[in-house]
């Protein structure tokens, strides 16, 4: 079973679009929570920490636990810490959230480019790869517009509502139509070492043959 590609988007789009989408309501947000520009421009300096920091253990942690579970924790460690940074009422608060809200939307980054190396084949990984780039590259346009509508009609606050959102029916989709990857991956990985060990078992035997067949006599002839 393999992972349904519109669901490695989704995983992928989480972290990037939660990194720029709060950019256009920062002043409404600095007002609301009675702080400096210079300090409510903390909850994305701290953002980018978070997410630089955050992807450091998701792939040994995925190899050992499995991709699925790994996603399905940072996902709702997304979806929490958004919810918290909803409801802030202080910036040291919303900026704690942030933080845990990129290192949760990270594991979306890692795992969704390990899923696609795990499941796909050799020709089709680099297509994956290069759509799920374009996607990431995507959200820095896209990210500021949607906040910036969203701030201006509802609020700073409902732009947490829509990621919360996302990442609930993220959550939800990978729950349900994720398959485990890393066990396939395992598998080829041995595969591929069975076939070489036996390409080398069968390279040496047939030198060692070569060797042992005694060559014939050179032929004299008398003058």
């Amino acid at each position: 079973m393999r992972a349904p590609f519109w669901l490695l988007v989704a995983v992928t789009a989480t972290g990037t679009l939660a990194m720029h989408i709060l950019v256009p309501v920062l002043p409404l947000a600095a007002q609301d929570l009675a702080v400096s520009p210079g300090r409510i421009q903390l909850a994305i300096t701290l953002y980018l920490v978070g997410i630089a920091g955050g992807q450091l253990p998701y792939g040994p942690v995925s190899d050992k636990f499995g991709r699925r579970p790994t996603l399905l924790v940072a996902l709702l460690l997304y979806v929490m810490a958004g919810a918290v940074a909803g409801l802030a009422t202080s910036v040291t608060a919303l900026v704690i959230a942030r933080v845990a809200q990129a290192v949760g939307g990270c594991g979306g980054l890692v795992l969704g480019r390990a899923i696609v190396r795990d499941s796909a084949a050799s020709g089709e990984a680099v297509s994956r790869m290069a759509l799920l780039t374009m996607v990431q590259s995507l959200a820095p346009g896209v990210g500021p517009a949607v906040g910036g509508f969203l701030g201006a009609w509802f609020g700073w606050r409902s732009i947490f509502v829509v990621l919360v959102g996302l990442g609930i029916v993220t959550l939800g989709g990978v729950w349900l139509a994720l398959p485990e990857t890393a066990a396939s991956r395992r598998q080829r990985v041995r595969d591929g070492c069975s076939a070489a060990i036996s390409d080398c078992c069968v390279r040496r035997s047939s030198a060692a043959t070569c060797l042992a067949v005694p060559s014939p006599a050179p032929a004299f002839t008398p003058i």
